[in-house]
């Protein structure tokens, strides 16, 4: 499946409150009342945020990115003129791994497993009991590249593995 990205100003509401644009007065969500937005991992926000000062982010205003179907960002930017900005595909994969995702550890850590783990080598150094087993199943466990759960590689953190697992294919928005 072919994907564009599109970049979504959202400002705040008096409230306090995230003000995204109404996709619902589009026509194209009328004729597709069940369209998903953002088919692709729904939105991707600037983890700046609002309440945060960036250069590209002022106060009271977050950026957020959805991958969606090159029908629906044309209408959306033409339903919302300058809070909806078409991107190239080298525009999301930046916006994907320098803005929403820069702050995600490389890697997740099933603290569980890793504690027994842990656990099971020290009672069993206690004991005088032989550890190989348990030293071989902890080296698997620490290397991410392993299928051994553990500590495994976060395979959402860059926009490559990401949209590869996924099995779509991100377009310049024309």
């Amino acid at each position: 499946m072919e994907l564009v990205g599109i970049k979504v100003k959202i400002l705040l509401k008096n409230d306090g409150k995230a003000q995204y644009p109404d996709w619902s007065q589009t026509s194209f969500r009328q004729v597709n009342p069940n369209y998903k937005i953002g088919k692709f991992g729904g939105w991707h926000y600037d983890k700046c945020g609002h309440t945060k000062y960036d250069i590209d982010s002022p106060l009271g205003v977050q950026y957020g990115m959805l991958l969606v179907e090159q029908a629906f960002a044309d209408e959306a930017v033409s339903f919302f003129p300058g809070l909806v900005t078409k991107l190239t595909a080298a525009e999301a994969e930046a916006f994907w791994n320098n803005k929403a995702y820069a702050h995600m550890p490389d890697n997740k850590h099933n603290m569980d497993i890793l504690n027994g783990l842990k656990l099971e080598y020290e009672m069993k150094v206690i004991l005088s009991q032989d550890t190989t087993n348990i030293k071989a199943k902890i080296a698997k466990a620490i290397d991410p590249s392993d299928v051994e759960p553990g500590i495994v590689q976060d395979r959402h953190k860059t926009f490559s593995t990401a949209v590869g697992d996924a099995g779509v294919t991100i377009v310049d928005a024309k």
